[in-house]
């Protein structure tokens, strides 16, 4: 507790003798204390302040001595005082009641606050005792530093020093942590440290702290594979130079011999001085982006190679030329040893080779090499649009003019792509290599059988065009020709051209050098939706499909201004319903005897239905392979499955009566859940599965379908779907089909159009019979919610489904197997 509070006193009777000489010193004791520069406080032994130097006076702010000549106490109104860590102190705790208390003090340190002033300032304080002659206590003394600079210094250091640490803790972590590779070198280039993503990037150890020539051993390689010199690498640079390198890309070789594309940045760290002090360096690993970027720059050669062959074989004006110009271009794509193109005429069984290039000397040129060609396996596998991949020529069983030839040639390995054309096989393009192996092996890898399919297609597009373009012109001729020479004949003629142009197939048209059609055949006039004769002074670009009509008029002005003589190209008409026609179409500029453009001659061949053939055979195809990998993946599910399903028995079969009865619950829903998996198995493996003749029986289809009905009919009452099914009067109707499957069929389209009808309906079935083709026709019609529009060109797809349960097979099996009884299965909504 503080000390009661005393009053001022005038004069202080009580004090001893030796204690009143110290607190009225002489002159010279004066001079003395007063030029000491600590604080002097002295007190008697109740607390009461004697005397204070001037320095003392200045503390705490008093103007005479009078002013503080006070008890201890009364010092709490015009004082604050905290310990070091900002506690307010008792006057208990004082500097002064703690030398009173203790008799003594050593450095005190606390904070004093002025309440009149404001003013705060750091105290240290020391004191003792003062006693008489008799050694006698009569009182204390203070000395009195102020010691705030040094005070408010060493804890800026302090919290210097810990910033500096946290920091340093900082960016140890991020170093670490980093997701690129960093290394830290000193002012020589000699490595200090390295961060983990950095160690895995190097694999081999780094040389910590040894010269910077050991950086050698580290395998850095430039972009053309040589290796740096270890002067020349980034980070010695920077450390030693001061040098900057950013986005360097280079390599590095690993010990098992694969070799990494690293992004590399380094830049010289400096003191405040600007003085090198050592350098960091950034590697990032961007093999994968490198690669990427290759397989793109391979991909946009193998675009502009593709571009530049389809401008050369529309340009061209023979096989030859575009046989010529396709083994130039592939050579360069491919980098393979032999390119070479025949032409096959399957029914005179010849082959001609057009062009060919070999790196025996490395020409091109075009051979007059023709065979009589046997039509052996080799040749039906290319007449089925097959490709031949023969890894060794020598070894090659089905040996031919041609294979002897390749061996002639040097070539051991050859790729052998058929050239298609409507069906029909017209050529054949081969890319082969002087050793023995897969086509794989080529610098081009895995893409070389594509790239060579892709340039087959045009190819084969490009001869057959070119044979026609031949034929046309010929035929043109041969049309100047008679009519120069036979202007006697001219009625004769023209009614022979008259029914050749009416009969032909063909839409055969001529048309002004302005494009207005002057007379058409009925062919022309049945692709395009016309009447006979209502084409006539329609003008060309009236019949264009808009998106091709720039495109179509331009080159016509081009025949039209005697620039080309012919043209063929597939373009889009509009037919009068508004549908669009794909077709071929080959123009022909008629000149009069002395050259001057006449008329222009075009035939239009109808292609749609072919694109349409090309399009689901290209869809076939993938689902074809999608069907390949399910029936491979369900067969290995299922024997593990049936393992499951009999294990969950023999479980059930030796459990007690009663942990059977705890377990019967669990152990049947395992077991039903099982089996319908397996019963999911089970379509995924019909998929491929297809029935052969010898399934197939003479089947009831009334009584199939019966039983069908009857099947379904507990499901359709629980959803108030009432089933209404017709049989036809008469006999039986009795067809080949495989019955399980069939019935298959029905039951899915029941059950299908009872769930299209959540608040019930009704479903009609209806069997009739049909003569062209000879067979029935069953028809299944519900009152269900019907089809969206978008998705009806999608039903039968495979994995398509709108419900939130089932795999979306259904339909598709289901078309599957109609289709292997060769019916046909449509859907209207």
């Amino acid at each position: 507790m503080d000390q009661p509070k005393l009053p001022h006193p005038a004069v202080i009777p009580q004090f001893s003798h030796e204690l009143r000489q110290i607190a009225e010193p002489s002159i010279l004791n004066e001079a003395i204390v007063s030029s000491l520069k600590e604080g002097l406080v002295i007190s008697d032994m109740e607390g009461t302040v004697l005397h204070m130097n001037p320095a003392a006076l200045q503390l705490y702010g008093f103007s005479h001595l009078a002013e503080a000549q006070r008890h201890r106490v009364d010092f709490v109104e015009l004082l604050e005082i905290r310990d070091m860590e900002g506690t307010l102190l008792p006057t208990d705790e004082w500097p002064l009641a703690c030398l009173l208390r203790d008799g003594h003090l050593s450095k005190y340190l606390v904070r004093v606050r002025h309440k009149g002033t404001g003013i705060e300032w750091i105290g240290s304080y020391n004191g003792a005792e003062i006693r008489d002659a008799s050694h006698g206590v009569i009182g204390a003394v203070l000395t009195i530093r102020d010691v705030t600079k040094e005070v408010v210094g060493n804890e800026q250091e302090a919290a210097l020093l810990s910033k500096l640490t946290a920091e340093r803790a900082l960016l140890d972590a991020l170093i670490e942590c980093a997701p690129v590779g960093i290394v830290l070198t000193d002012s020589e280039a000699k490595i200090l440290r390295s961060n983990r993503t950095a160690d895995a990037l190097i694999v081999r150890p780094l040389p910590l702290g040894e010269s910077y020539e050991s950086h050698g051993a580290l395998s850095l390689l430039r972009e053309d594979g040589y290796p740096f010199s270890p002067r020349e690498l980034p980070l010695t640079r920077a450390a030693l130079e001061g040098v900057e390198t950013k986005n360097a890309e280079m390599a590095i070789g690993w010990p098992d011999g694969q070799q990494r594309d690293l992004l590399v940045n380094a830049a010289p760290v400096r003191d405040a001085t600007e003085a090198l002090v050592g350098a960091v360096g950034v590697l990032q690993d961007i093999t994968e982006r490198k690669q990427q970027q290759r397989a793109l720059h391979r991909y946009a050669e193998r675009l502009a190679t593709l571009r530049t062959i389809d401008r050369m074989i529309l340009a061209a004006s023979s096989a030859e030329d575009i046989a010529a110009s396709v083994v130039s271009q592939l050579r360069q794509l491919l980098g393979c040893e032999h390119i070479s193109i025949a032409e096959i005429d399957v029914n005179a069984a010849r082959r001609v080779i057009l062009a060919c290039s070999t790196g025996r000397n490395d020409m091109w040129r075009r051979p007059s090499i023709a065979e009589k060609m046997n039509r052996g396996p080799a040749t039906e596998l290319l007449q089925r649009g097959e490709t031949i991949i023969i890894e060794d020529v020598v070894n090659y069983t089905s040996h031919s003019a041609f294979t002897d030839w390749l061996l002639d040639q040097g070539v051991r390995a050859v790729t052998i792509v058929p050239l298609r054309a409507d069906g029909e096989l017209v050529g054949a393009l081969a890319a082969g290599m002087g050793r023995p192996g897969h086509p794989s092996m080529l610098p081009t890898g895995d893409e070389t059988l594509e790239i060579l399919r892709d340039v087959a297609d045009q190819l084969a597009i490009g001869l057959r065009q070119m044979r026609l373009r031949e034929q046309i012109s010929r035929h043109t001729g041969e049309l100047e020709r008679t009519v120069a020479q036979r202007t006697r004949d001219l009625q004769a003629s023209e009614a022979s051209f008259r029914a050749t142009f009416e009969q032909a197939a063909t839409g055969i048209f001529a048309a002004t050098l302005q494009g207005k059609i002057t007379r058409h055949n009925a062919a022309l006039s049945r692709m395009l939706g016309y009447e006979q004769g209502a084409l006539d002074g329609v003008y060309l670009r009236e019949l264009d499909h808009p998106e091709d009509r720039n495109e179509a008029q331009a080159r016509f002005a081009r025949l039209g201004g005697g620039v080309t003589s012919d043209y063929q190209v597939e373009q889009r008409y509009l037919r009068r319903d508004g549908s669009a026609m794909q077709a071929r179409l080959t123009m022909s500029l008629v000149r009069y005897g002395d050259g001057i453009p006449a008329f222009a001659f075009g035939l239009v061949e109808d292609i749609t239905d072919q694109k349409r053939a090309h399009e689901a055979l290209v869809q076939a195809e993938k689902l074809t392979m999608t069907g390949q990998l399910v029936a491979a993946v369900t067969h290995e599910i299922n024997n593990p499955l049936q393992t499951a399903i009999g294990c969950l028995g023999l479980l059930q079969e030796n459990l007690g009566v009663e942990a059977l009865a705890e377990a019967n619950p669990y152990l049947r829903m395992a077991t039903e859940e099982l089996h319908r998996i397996g019963v999911i198995v089970g379509e995924l493996r019909d998929l491929q599965r297809e029935s052969s003749p010898e399934d197939m029986e003479p089947t009831d289809l009334v009584a199939l379908i019966n039983r069908v009905v009857d099947l379904a009919a507990y499901q359709a009452e629980q959803c108030r779907v009432e089933i209404e099914w017709s049989p036809p009067q008469g006999d039986l109707i009795l067809l080949p089909l495989v019955p399980n499957r069939i019935h298959r069929v029905f039951l899915s389209l029941i059950l299908n159009a009872i769930d299209a009808m959540p608040d019930g309906g009704h479903i009609h079935i209806q069997i009739i019979r049909t003569r062209k083709p000879s067979g029935v026709c069953i028809s299944l019609t519900d009152t269900g919610i019907g089809i969206d529009p978008h998705l009806m060109p999608h039903l039968f797809e495979p994995f398509r489904t709108t419900k939130s349960t089932g795999m979306g097979m259904g339909l598709y099996i289901c078309r599957s197997i109609v289709h292997e009884h060769r019916g046909q299965i449509d859907v209207e909504s």
